[in-house]
């Protein structure tokens, strides 16, 4: 069975500052952004739905039956996915259990 670990970000700013995020708080933060993503898209469509009155029904049919309409989905679905798989990266996993102890000269 594969042990995954998330030991978080250590970041070492010319041995003046040693900065360490522990995974938690990198996975809050990207829910976070994750959340206000979502939020603004709801936001979003909910602006842009309007009434306007057509004369036959039959022209709004033809325009929402396009393919780019269809797929209207992938851009956000793509973008949140890229945010939740930075913060996973940025939480730097590791699986395994095994220490070794590497000597060269």
């Amino acid at each position: 069975m594969m042990d995954l670990q998330f030991p978080g970000l250590n970041v070492n700013l010319f041995d003046v500052l040693d900065i360490n995020i522990p995974a938690l708080v990198i996975f809050i933060l990207g829910g976070v952004a994750v959340a206000l993503m979502l939020w603004h898209i709801v936001k979003r469509r909910h602006k842009r739905s309007v009434a306007v009155k057509y004369s036959d029904i039959r022209i709004v049919q033809r325009a929402a039956s396009s393919t780019r309409h269809r797929m209207r989905f992938i851009v956000p679905a793509l973008r949140i996915l890229a945010v939740v798989l930075f913060t996973v990266a940025l939480a730097r996993p590791r699986s395994g259990t095994e220490v070794r102890e590497v000597t060269s000269e």
